[in-house]
């Protein structure tokens, strides 16, 4: 693309080249003939006032260059004004672009009606004068077709809303094609169809990439039409702060807005409110324009746009925005021509001009489909038949930007639309937190922790969350995990690329100790949690009830009650050598389990500073107990996050049967999410913890192939249904045999997942043939060298009374275990 030869020759050629060099987007609708990288091509089209309710945009755009990695986008949009909206998007391998069947050969013809076709695996836009046909074929059976006529142009000679800018040799151009064009459309997906007939706004972008900072909006009601684009403009050392340009159409009014009229322009944007005024003024000509969009959780969703490096997520934008015009005429501007209201307008913010506090909500696709991950090798790479879990540093970028990907595919689609989309397998990710919550919550019974199925719960768990990541990406080989001995061996392991990825190891304790970094700092406890769940938090979050804790961040701390936990590589090796399961749970659960929810949850507003142990005997064994035994009265519909631990809080009843451990604690302290027991996989770590976890106990099946199947798995059900054999796992919402290969309607037990040992099971892990290569043949469990660890202050708490007599009284190894730790 050819930058500007020489300084604009005027005021208003300046005003212009500032503007146009950072925020308009295209010149003309056919194809250019492609520049020097970067430089990208798009097309954009949203379907609105449609019969079936629905807003639908679709996107496609692409790089020449073959050498870029996002050098393709596609995307469809559907919002329904209700749910949040369906995003799907793909990256083709590339696009085939010709004009009247040939390769390109010259920029358009101003005097030409537009023929040309747009191709590339499954996708396709043809353009033969105003006619357009487009069909989208998405990975999943994602199906997307429509038909557009009927022109109405910008202008009554189809300008651009750059008017005589548009033909500057300038970075970037903004072309709006058609601002109501006729439309149908058909959406079909496995369980849905739609189709219908709409208006269709269509644009064409062109040029190196899109500024640094914007606004755009547009919205159609009837006869009344506007379109908004502009922000901050830089230019060398200069930055105009505000440079717009805008076209509105009504029965009565045909305004348009450029720099170069002169016209002047204010803005004030607060994008964490969905907010803009912007106020438009020429010679005797005075718009002022509210724009009003829902926030992040209502219909906001992030998209694609060209960067130098690719097509990269650089915007949110929402289809249920509103635009407020008061039009106003005379040299005085205070004749009032008219003012509407445009309801299910759409409304982007781009760039910087996005929230500060949610602008990582962007980087980050909200629904993928297969072609949409970022290739991580030939597309026939093979799948093992047995799926080998790497450990997370191992896996190339790419790989690990796969499984994130997915990740939030999960976090952004209910169930019952992912299912749909990547079959049966595909759970959202806030019903595995509220499975979890169920499974923890049952009245007179933890199914998922405090006894011997904790494993073999978590297990299934695990394993689910893998099969829903690979229903959306095939191509993720297998779930990895996180193991952090690498940590504990640092002299800081607070100092790890991990955290690069999963956010800051500790939040920032003056905003509630939010973590608002790494590759998950958009994601958000899910509010309005009875959607999915029994329970909630006093603040309707999917947090355990007695949690008071207001913020909808995932939440982090270093201390617990005022002390630190810290790992000690050491137990890793000595629970190896436990020569029962009872030996090894009792082993890893105050250890290799535990330390890494405290060392990143942590506990805070409690009544006193405390050592780790009688920390953990309060908040992670007391107040969940004193909760279902009904002694602990929670507030409820709490909504100002200032009076947490204040008016809305969590205190023990005082009943006779409820004073008997009340001296711990008369209330329920905060809990950063890791360390809440019954909701923990809101930290998005949690999956890859409990795969390390699970790491181990195959680690230790591998030694003792000759208890296999059972390995020793206590056949009682200690300490209540659940626990035993062969008892169903997480009966309250159990676990279906299609994990393992049986039969849907069946559901798992603990003896159907013990078994699970590297060599039976859908997976292993690699560095099982490590293990037997560094312990031969395991020695006896050296139980005093574990005590000296466990009250040497290495243990977070369960050393006092985990697992009975387990740590304490080694002549009793043999007891079932009796209690447990956090989740």
């Amino acid at each position: 693309m050819r930058a500007l030869s020489s300084p604009a020759t005027s005021t208003a050629m300046l005003l212009a080249a500032f503007f146009l060099a950072g925020i308009a987007d295209a010149s003309f609708y056919e194809p250019h003939l492609p520049a020097a990288s970067p430089w990208f091509e798009g097309w954009y089209t949203r379907v609105s006032e449609t019969t079936s309710g629905h807003s639908i945009g679709f996107i496609l755009g692409h790089y020449p260059d073959q050498n870029l990695v996002n050098r393709t986008y596609v995307a469809l949009i559907v919002d329904d004004g209700k749910a949040e909206p369906l995003v799907v998007e793909a990256r083709p391998p590339s696009f085939k672009v010709s004009k009247n069947g040939a390769p390109i050969r010259g920029d358009p013809d101003q005097d030409s009606q537009p023929d040309f076709e747009v191709l590339g695996d499954g996708f396709a836009m043809t353009q033969r004068g105003d006619q357009q046909r487009v069909t989208l074929d998405f990975p999943n059976g994602v199906h997307f077709e429509a038909n557009l006529s009927g022109r109405v142009p910008w202008g009554p000679r189809g300008e651009s809303p750059e008017g005589w800018a548009g033909h500057l040799p300038i970075p970037l151009h903004w072309f709006v094609y058609s601002l109501a064009s006729r439309a149908t459309f058909r959406l079909a997906m496995p369980g849905l169809n739609i189709s219908g007939q709409g208006k269709g706004h269509q644009e064409k972008n062109w040029g190196q990439s899109f500024p640094s900072t914007w606004i755009w909006a547009e919205g159609l009601q009837g006869e009344n039409k506007i379109a908004v684009a502009g922000g901050s403009v830089p230019l060398g050392p200069v930055t105009v702060p505000n440079a717009y340009l805008i076209g509105l159409w009504t029965k009565k009014l045909t305004w348009t807005f450029h720099p170069q009229d002169p016209s002047v322009f204010w803005a004030s944007v607060d994008a964490c409110k969905g907010l803009v005024v912007l106020t438009a003024r020429s010679a005797n000509r005075k718009l002022r324009i509210t724009l009003e969009a829902p926030p992040i959780g209502s219909g906001m969703f992030p998209v694609g746009g060209p960067t130098r490096t690719g097509f990269q997520i650089d915007s949110v934008e929402n289809y249920r925005g509103k635009i407020t015009v008061e039009a106003y005429s005379g040299l005085l501007h205070d004749r009032l021509e008219e003012r509407l209201e445009i309801a299910n307008a759409a409304i982007e913010f781009g760039g910087d001009a996005r929230c500060k506090q949610t602008k990582e909500a962007t980087e980050v696709p909200v629904v993928q489909a297969e072609a949409t991950l970022a290739a991580a090798g030939p597309a026939d790479t093979a799948i093992p038949e047995k799926r080998i879990r790497r450990e997370l540093r191992a896996l190339s970028e790419e790989e690990r930007e796969r499984v994130f990907a997915a990740m939030n595919v999960m976090k952004q689609t209910s169930s019952l639309k992912g299912q749909k989309m990547f079959g049966p397998q595909f759970i959202s990710y806030d019903d595995l937190v509220a499975q979890h919550l169920k499974a923890a919550a049952t009245k007179g019974c933890d199914e998922a922790h405090l006894g011997q199925a904790f494993a073999t719960y978590h297990r299934a768990f695990v394993l689910r969350f893998e099969e829903s990541l690979l229903a959306v990406d095939p191509k993720i080989l297998a779930l990895p995990y996180w193991d952090y001995n690498i940590e504990a061996r640092r002299k800081d392991p607070r100092d790890s690329e991990i955290w690069r990825w999963f956010g800051s190891s500790e939040g920032d304790p003056s905003e509630g100790h939010a973590v608002k970094d790494g590759r998950f700092a958009h994601w958000r406890v899910r509010a309005d949690a009875h959607e999915v769940a029994n329970l909630s938090n006093p603040f309707n979050l999917l947090r355990s009830p007695w949690n008071v804790n207001p913020s909808p961040h995932i939440t982090r701390s270093r201390y617990s009650c005022g002390s630190q936990t810290q790992f000690d590589a050491r137990l890793w090796d000595l629970c190896l050598r436990a020569a029962s399961f009872d030996e090894w749970y009792a082993c890893i659960d105050p250890t290799i389990h535990t330390w890494a929810h405290s060392f990143l949850g942590g506990v805070w507003h409690t009544e006193r500073n405390v050592s780790r142990v009688e920390c953990f005997l309060t908040n992670a064994i007391g107040i969940p107990s004193a909760y279902s035994k009904g002694c602990l009265r929670c507030s409820s519909n709490c909504t100002d996050p200032a009076q947490a631990q204040k008016s809305c809080s969590c205190e023990r009843s005082r009943e006779l049967r409820c004073l008997a451990d009340s001296f711990l604690a008369r209330q329920a302290p905060t809990y950063g999410d890791f360390a809440d027991a019954w909701t923990s996989p809101n930290d998005p770590i949690f999956f890859f913890h409990h795969a390390n976890v699970d790491r181990h106990l195959m680690m230790w099946q591998q030694q003792h192939r000759e208890k296999a199947p059972h390995y020793s798995f206590p056949s009682l059900s200690i300490p209540c249904q659940g626990h035993g054999l062969h008892d169903v796992v997480g009966a309250s919402a159990p676990f279906s045999g299609s994990l393992l290969g049986l039969a849907s309607n069946y559901t798992l037990t603990n003896a159907d997942l013990i078994a699970i040992d590297g060599s039976r099971g859908p997976y292993t892990y690699d560095s099982l043939s490590r293990t037997l290569l560094r312990v031969q043949r395991p020695s006896a469990l050296d139980w005093p060298s574990l005590r000296a660890l466990l009250l040497g202050g290495v243990c977070f708490g369960t050393c006092i009374l985990v697992f009975g007599f387990h740590v304490f009284h080694p002549l009793k190894v043999r007891r079932a275990p009796l209690a447990l730790p956090s989740s």
